[in-house]
C-alpha cells in the first residue's frame, strides 16, 4: 500500500494486489473510528491484461511512481497525480501515462 505524498490535494490510497492497482480516497480520514470507503477506482498498465498482478509499489519523487506486473519483465514509471485527476473525474478505470518503460531480458 502507498499513499503518495499524502497532502490537501493527494488524498489518496493505492493498494497493489493481484489484480492491478486500486485506489481509495482517505481525505477526512478518523482513525478512532472504523469506517468502509467506496473504492474510488483502478489502475492498469498498458499492454499489460487487467488482471496482471501487481507486485511491486514504490514511490521514486513527489510525483512519480514506479510499479512492476508479475511475470511481465516490465518496470513501470508514471506520474500518479494525473492518473488521479481522471479518477475524481469519475472514470473507473484508468490507463496509467508512462514516462519510462523498462524491459527486462532475464536470461535463464
Amino acid at each position: 500500500m502507498l499513499i503518495p505524498n499524502k497532502t490537501d490535494e493527494i488524498t489518496d490510497l493505492l493498494c497493489a494486489s493481484e489484480n492491478g492497482i486500486f485506489v481509495w480516497n482517505i481525505e477526512n480520514l478518523d482513525a478512532s473510528r472504523k469506517e468502509i470507503r467506496n473504492l474510488k477506482g483502478k489502475l492498469c498498465h498498458p499492454k499489460i491484461p487487467e488482471n496482471n498482478q501487481v507486485d511491486a509499489l514504490v514511490q521514486l519523487s513527489s510525483d512519480v511512481l514506479i510499479s512492476k506486473c508479475s511475470n511481465s519483465g516490465i518496470i513501470f514509471i508514471w506520474k500518479h497525480r494525473d492518473i488521479l485527476v481522471e479518477l475524481s473525474e469519475g472514470q473507473r478505470s484508468v490507463e496509467v501515462t508512462l514516462l519510462l518503460l523498462i524491459i527486462i531480458d532475464i536470461v535463464r
